[in-house]
């Protein structure tokens, strides 16, 4: 049996980061076979939204349904059923920075947008 080895691009939305070296310390040794960026050794080039367009991907808005001060449920990962309070949102980021109460303090904890719902 032959292996046959065949180059494969992933692209992920990130904000951009100006140092390109930080980005990929962070990015090479969490994500395995990646040998590097697009672009120089040391600088990520960021795809236009035209090449994105002919990717065949398209852009929508987020829309979520809850807003600053709210009070939410965690529906996913190690906090769910946690109730707790809209401190922050980052559409951009697709995160959202939630206060909640564990051993009778008041934490901060940044979850994915789709982690919580509308309490």
């Amino acid at each position: 049996m032959e292996k046959i080895i065949v180059p494969v691009f992933h692209f992920w939305y990130k904000p951009l980061c100006h140092d390109a070296a930080f980005t990929q310390e962070l990015c090479h040794p969490f994500t395995r076979g990646v040998t590097g960026f697009v672009g120089s050794a040391t600088n990520a080039i960021p795809l236009t939204e035209d090449e994105v367009l002919a990717l065949g991907m398209e852009r929508r808005e987020i829309v979520v349904a809850y807003n600053v001060g709210d009070q939410v449920k965690i529906t996913d990962g190690p906090l769910a059923t946690f109730l707790g309070t809209v401190e922050e949102i980052d559409i951009p980021a697709r995160k959202v920075r939630v206060k909640i109460t564990m051993f009778g303090r008041e934490l901060p904890a940044e979850l994915e947008l789709h982690q919580v719902k509308l309490f």
